[in-house]
């Protein structure tokens, strides 16, 4: 029987993310906090910038002072914003 052996650059990158904890755990907690917003912040964008477009039309019917264009300029801003 066959087991999966990871690359060696894996082992690596795995043995010193063991060690992070080790050194500094507020550094190491701040660095996985990072990776998570830099993951979650695009999907983020994106949902935004997709509410923003489905907003559109509504708003061009309703004007700009409508709900619909109130929604469409806080979709706008949020998307922006990042």
């Amino acid at each position: 029987m066959t087991f999966f052996r990871p690359p060696e650059a894996v082992t690596g990158l795995l043995a010193l993310l063991r060690l992070l904890p080790r050194v500094s755990r507020p550094k190491a907690a701040l660095g996985v906090l990072g990776v998570l917003l830099s993951s979650v912040l695009p999907v983020a964008v994106g949902v935004a910038t997709g509410a923003l477009i489905g907003a559109i039309p509504a708003a061009v019917r309703g004007g700009a002072y409508s709900p619909t264009g109130g929604r469409c300029s806080r979709c706008w801003s949020w998307s922006a914003r990042w």
